[in-house]
């Protein structure tokens, strides 16, 4: 890929594992992992959503270097 990757997953999503998110971003070079605390499934009504959102508009107006406020 040579597009910005930006993977985001909430702590307590009970569908897909965390680990398998990590494992993504590990495999993807460069790629970006936000872990949203207490985020669910529907990750964009999760309460602690807004880092992430404020990363997709960083991203989408081509600051393509990773925040570290919103990563671990």
């Amino acid at each position: 890929m040579t597009s910005p990757t930006l993977i985001a997953h909430g702590t307590n999503d009970r569908i897909i594992p965390v680990e398998h998110t990590a494992n993504a971003a590990k495999k993807i070079a460069g790629a970006e992992l936000i872990l949203v605390t207490e985020g669910h499934h529907l990750l964009s009504v999760s309460p602690n959503y807004g880092p992430v959102a404020a990363r997709q508009i960083e991203l989408a107006h081509g600051q393509e270097t990773a925040n570290p406020q919103g990563s671990p």
